[in-house]
């Protein structure tokens, strides 16, 4: 696998380095969006999967997502087993479910704390918190739309413009800087 000069401390940028990285997992982006399950994607041959991506395999639990919502999970780093194959970004593994998954470290669940007496005096201000954190996940979902087409085209551009480089005689260099986020690559070039 690719080396990536961003290493992704959270599930964001977990999600940005897994679509900068896209081709090298043979699937393109159907759909993308912040409900689970975060991707559809598809292979060549046209059939889709439900994808979610975590930072940590574990997150996978605690965001009490149901395995049978999605066919298979991205993370950075697989630390739980799960039910359903696990591609571990940061190694290139991919751990199935059966197989033994003995070098992952078990997280344990938090104890959830119990909200329910302290919210029972904020209706008000609880009301106008979901009615704004829906405004935001619908304003949110718009955008992450709107960013997929130009996001691939950003990564296929870098793509060929890296490759007219090497064909230029800049390989040596282009070995050194590793895979590059596009942001990263930009600050170099210009």
């Amino acid at each position: 696998m690719a080396k990536f000069d961003v290493t992704p401390r959270n599930e964001t940028q977990t999600r940005e380095w897994f679509v900068a990285h896209l081709d090298e997992f043979g699937y393109d982006v159907a759909e993308s969006g912040t409900a689970y399950p975060d991707y559809i994607l598809r292979d060549a041959d046209g059939k889709t999967y439900r994808v979610e991506a975590e930072y940590l395999s574990g997150n996978f639990v605690a965001h009490g997502h149901s395995p049978s919502g999605c066919d298979f999970v991205v993370c950075w780093r697989h630390d739980t087993p799960l039910p359903m194959l696990v591609v571990e970004l940061s190694t290139g593994k991919r751990y199935v479910p059966g197989e033994c998954d003995s070098d992952t470290e078990p997280v344990p669940a938090p104890k959830p704390f119990d909200w329910r007496p302290y919210m029972d005096q904020c209706g008000t201000e609880r009301t106008a918190f979901i009615m704004a954190m829906a405004d935001d996940l619908r304003a949110y979902d718009e955008y992450s739309q709107g960013m997929v087409q130009p996001r691939m085209r950003l990564f296929a551009a870098q793509a060929r413009l890296e490759a007219a480089l090497e064909k230029a005689g800049a390989s040596a260099a282009l070995a050194r800087v590793g895979k590059l986020h596009p942001h990263d690559f930009f600050k170099l070039i210009v």
